[in-house]
């Protein structure tokens, strides 16, 4: 049985998510891990291993979570296919478990959402336009 978190783990995984989002999985550091959740690294890796597993666990957790903005499931869902999906197999299957959802819940291709999310992040087109 492991330790009891001594941490509020939904703002956790909140504040990892939007840096993971805003920076990629590789442009993101520990050290802005930690400035994000207020946690020691030691902290972070005891209850999450890695990056990876935090990156899972972050990536999960917005899926499963309807109080999560859908533009943050994107950016993370992106980052996903981009970054970590070809290597890891637990991420591959949460990606294609939230592409499956999206489709179900949405009448625009996921094609569609993901490209003017790009776009939109790019300043390429204006909120209005999505």
């Amino acid at each position: 049985m492991g330790r009891i978190r001594e941490f509020n783990e939904e703002t956790v995984l909140t504040e990892a998510a939007k840096v993971f989002a805003k920076n990629g999985y590789a442009g993101t550091s520990i050290s802005q891990l930690v400035k994000a959740t207020g946690l020691l690294r030691g902290s972070l890796y005891s209850a999450y291993y890695s990056k990876a597993g935090l990156f899972r666990t972050c990536f999960n957790y917005v899926a499963e979570c309807d109080a999560s903005s859908k533009e943050g499931l994107i950016d993370l869902l992106i980052v996903a296919l981009l970054e970590r999906s070809a290597d890891d197999k637990e991420v591959n299957k949460l990606a294609t478990n939230v592409i499956a959802e999206l489709e179900k819940k949405n009448k625009i291709p996921i094609e569609t959402i993901i490209a003017k999310r790009i776009m939109l992040r790019g300043n390429l087109i204006k909120r209005e336009e999505k």
